[in-house]
């Protein structure tokens, strides 16, 4: 049986090594006239489940690189701001340096007259870029809009991060704005971004913000969020072995110095998840041994997600925060069958 251990060790010492090998890939962004674009959003998708890999940002220069990319086949998508989105196919098998890629600036045609688009104006300063967006068609959506166009922060599968990291503390008017993530695209999804003048990105948080180490995203608006009530119901269903939803809705309620947030959520989840492996033993061209495993695993869940925040003014330079959640499972269940077998044909 030793020699049986020696093969199945060597196959699998053989296999990590096969697919673990990753790659570096780099590039560099231009405009049409040749010069680096700053700041442009570049995803990594794969091509495969169309799930984003990997995100970055060009820097100053208009250079940008990924690092430890497995071998697969991908998506390079790149956006920036008055510029077309781009896409290019890639096959990662080895490091590469991509040619120059070229962005097309964004036109719009009214009675036969070509219109440059207005642009935003981005500034670097010392700790943050300062996103610029107020009377230009940015406003026109919703503030979760704004963001997600904001360079220097990337949308990966659904949730926003700066510099890959999603610990990010949100202001609005240099005030925390104490919600998650959830609750606060939520808010931000169903407020019009008219009054919003700019958005700072700062990557290098002073000590006041108590960041610890995440970014922090501040939205500078002409005027507070509108006062009154705002309220949405939300939900999605995914169908695969068996369903998965969730419904829930949100509440906002401002007047004068009080502020009020109230979330409800219920998730419904049964997950199959099903695990097979067959691995031969060879020696001198004949099978000398098999090895099966087979796991079936189903897991049901229902949970419960509330939560309520309450904002008081005080002045401009005082406010009260209160805030509660609540998560509860009432039901969890899991049921595993599993059948593993070896087979030593010299038995």
């Amino acid at each position: 049986m030793i020699k049986y251990w020696f093969a199945l060790l060597s196959f699998f010492f053989l296999t990590h090594e096969i697919f673990s090998q990753e790659y570096t890939i780099s590039g560099a962004i231009a405009d049409e006239t040749n010069q680096p674009i700053s700041y442009a959003n570049i995803i990594l998708i794969r091509a495969s489940d169309s799930i984003v890999y990997k995100g970055t940002s060009s820097n100053e220069n208009g250079k940008f690189i990924f690092n430890d990319v497995k071998a697969d086949s991908y998506t390079l998508h790149i956006t920036f701001v008055g510029f077309k989105d781009y896409t290019q196919a890639l096959l990662v098998d080895a490091d590469s340096v991509l040619d120059t890629i070229h962005l097309e600036e964004t036109t719009e045609a009214l009675d036969e007259i070509e219109i440059i688009a207005k642009k935003p104006t981005l500034k670097k300063e010392q700790d943050r870029l300062v996103f610029n967006i107020e009377n230009t068609t940015l406003t026109e959506g919703s503030i979760w809009d704004v963001l997600k166009g904001t360079p220097g922060i990337l949308m990966i599968n659904d949730e926003i991060t700066v510099k890959n990291s999603s610990n990010i503390i949100y202001l609005i008017n240099d005030k925390r704005v104490y919600l998650s993530d959830h609750e606060l695209q939520q808010l931000l999804s169903g407020t019009n971004a008219n009054a919003v003048q700019s958005v700072e990105v700062i990557t290098n948080p002073p000590a006041k913000y108590d960041a610890s180490g995440g970014a922090v995203i501040n939205i500078k608006m002409s005027k507070n969020l509108v006062t009154g009530y705002n309220g949405n119901l939300y939900g999605n269903y995914t169908q695969g072995v068996y369903p998965r939803y969730n419904i829930g809705t949100g509440h906002f309620f401002k007047k004068d110095k009080l502020s009020v947030f109230l979330n409800y959520s219920y998730d419904y989840s049964k997950v199959n998840r099903v695990n097979k492996e067959d691995m031969l033993f060879i020696e001198a061209n004949a099978v000398t041994g098999r090895w099966q495993g087979d796991i079936d695993r189903n897991t049901k869940s229902k949970t419960h997600n509330a939560s309520l925040n309450l904002d008081y003014d005080f002045d401009e330079k005082n406010t009260l925060s209160l805030s509660a959640s609540t998560t509860q499972t009432p039901f969890w269940k899991q049921k595993t069958n599993s059948v593993t077998q070896a087979i030593d044909s010299t038995f």
